[in-house]
């Protein structure tokens, strides 16, 4: 909730838990028991009574009247929503709900609102698929909600409205000691505002929450023990923004759990949202930059914060935090999760994957041969018995015995049991984003069509010699396991010999073979392999490469659960 980069904003008011006890039976006339409660920039106590629970509130001296009047009519205003529990403003004896006391020689805005029990979800442990969709649903209910609402306040500055948030990072940035994270936090701004940029103007604008986060939601229990989030608190940030920008917030928060799967997660959240209240195209392509614009926000502000004021317990708490929430946004490719998203959301693929889909080589990137043998190395295969798929030497053993000289087609699409790693907590890359020819070393490898030579990086330790990749009319083409001719920048037309194919490496699993992927998204580069959970995604970006080998689209049947336990 901090407002330092829009003025000078001193510490929270430092109140104790005897003198928050006086306030409540003073001004309030209630008699509770206090305990402290977190914040950044407020104080914030809960009491308790024989038979309630309430939250003192303690304003800091900075924030003023009209800013508190806009919570408190926000919170009014969702309370009839059917199905959310949100806390409303209890007055004083008087009537008012904002009460003005003396502390310490200067006047504080004191509230008291109702306590909304239940367990933060940010401490409800593991979240399944079920528990986030009724999340996205309550982000969803909140910003419905709050649609036909107004407040003279809420054109407010704040430095997490997210439409602020490359310049809140460039005036906090120079606060960050650690010169690495400092350039990761400015660097994802930048990449998230030339993302937002085109579609800015038309995103939807509404008073939001704006800081609907997992530590301000509140959940009970479902029938079979999963949290069920209902309600919602802590509504300082409320402002006119971006309505999307809410459900950002929410994904942004769940990247700090100690197990997350940002883009899996993030699906799981919007399809639920998108169920209550459909997300436009440009708000579907804007979430993913969003999020990570938050993400640098937060980290910049919490160094800010302990900067102001170092004996902040909660903004030391929450600093590891929010920058692990970077590391996580920075790992995941703004392609990649607008492709997963609208998978999720049912949408059409993007433009980008429609004219991958639609492009062809003007020739294959090998002479033509023999028809290769189809290499099955999917969990089906016959070909590696006994747990054979568990030593590289059975595998590379089971292939050479299989093609007996002949070339060797590895499939674009399929699962490889070899690749998995046994007694791993995390989910293994096994799914191929590409498609293979064996060959022998030093066949000619050749441009599939006009384009320019973009890269040559090493990638021996895959097996895959160098990788080039190569910048043609709407797509990159991937080259792996060359020894290439070319230097990045280099002109080249179709048929021109870009290099040969590589030895493999001592002890390969897999004989010498050129790797051919197309990539959507130029520039972007993907991995080999992709998570299952994300191989739906990660196919959009990279189509089926086939005809880049002269051969026929013909990725193999994902197998369904039967099939796999048959």
């Amino acid at each position: 909730m901090t407002q330092r980069f829009w003025g000078e904003v001193p510490p929270a008011t430092s109140v104790s838990t005897d003198e928050a006890e006086v306030l409540a039976r003073d001004v309030f006339g209630i008699a509770a028991t206090a305990r402290p409660l977190g914040s950044n920039q407020e104080t914030n106590l809960l009491l308790r009574t024989t038979d309630a629970a309430y939250v003192l509130k303690v304003a800091n001296p900075a924030f003023g009247r009209d800013v508190l009047d806009l919570q408190n009519a926000a919170m009014r205003h969702l309370a009839g929503t059917a199905g959310l529990r949100v806390p409303v403003p209890v007055p004083a004896p008087d009537g008012s709900d904002v009460v003005v006391v003396d502390m310490g020689g200067a006047p504080h805005h004191v509230r008291l609102l109702t306590f909304v029990p239940g367990e933060l979800l940010s401490d409800a442990g593991h979240l399944a698929e079920p528990t986030l969709r009724r999340l996205g649903g309550l982000a969803a209910h909140v910003a419905a909600g709050l649609s036909g609402f107004d407040h003279p306040a809420a054109d407010r500055p704040l430095q997490y409205d997210p439409r602020r948030a490359a310049e809140v990072v460039g005036a906090l940035a120079p606060s960050v000691n650690d010169p690495d994270r400092r350039s990761a936090a400015v660097a994802l701004s930048e990449h998230a505002w030339s993302a937002l940029t085109p579609v800015a103007g038309v995103l939807r604008t509404q008073v939001v929450h704006a800081d609907l986060a997992d530590y301000n939601v509140v959940a009970g229990r479902d029938r079979e023990g999963r949290p069920d989030p209902d309600g919602v608190i802590d509504f300082g940030d409320v402002l006119r923004s971006w309505l999307v920008g809410d459900l950002a917030t929410c994904v942004a928060s769940l990247l700090a759990r100690p197990r997350s799967r940002p883009v899996t997660d993030a699906c799981a959240v919007a399809a639920g949202y998108h169920a209550v209240l459909p997300l436009t195209e440009p708000e579907v392509e804007a979430l993913w930059p969003l999020v990570a614009a938050r993400a640098a926000v937060l980290a910049v502000s919490a160094d800010d914060i302990l900067a102001a004021d170092p004996a902040n317990t909660y903004a030391r708490e929450e600093q590891p935090l929010d920058w692990r929430i970077v590391e996580r946004v920075g790992d995941v490719p703004f392609e990649l999760a607008h492709e997963a998203l609208r998978q999720a959301l049912g949408l059409d693929p993007s433009s980008r994957v429609r004219r991958a889909l639609a492009w062809r080589p003007d020739r294959p990137v090998v002479d033509p041969g023999p028809s290769p043998v189809a290499l099955d190395l999917s969990v089906r295969t016959d070909l590696l018995p006994d747990g054979a798929w568990l030593e590289r030497a059975a595998v590379r053993a089971a292939v050479d015995a299989a093609l007996a000289g002949r070339p060797g087609l590895l499939r674009y699409g399929e699962g490889r049991l070899p690749d998995v790693v046994t007694d791993s907590a995390d989910e293994t890359p096994t799914v191929s984003l590409g498609a293979g020819l064996v060959v022998p070393a030093g066949t000619p490898v050749r441009a599939p069509a006009d384009g320019t030579v973009r890269s040559t990086d090493h990638a021996e330790s895959a097996g895959d010699g160098t990788v080039l990749v190569l910048a043609c009319d709407r797509v990159d083409v991937v080259l792996g396991g060359l020894v290439p001719s070319l230097r990045p920048g280099d002109a080249v037309a179709a048929g021109d010999v870009v290099g040969a194919v590589a030895p493999a490496p001592a002890s390969p699993a897999l004989p010498p073979h050129v790797h051919v992927q197309v990539v959507a998204a130029t520039g972007l580069v993907p991995p080999r392999l992709a998570a299952p959970s994300l191989a739906h995604a990660w196919r959009a970006l990279c189509p089926d490469p086939a005809p880049l080998l002269g051969l026929e689209e013909d990725a193999p049947d994902e197998p369904g659960p039967d099939d796999v336990l048959a």
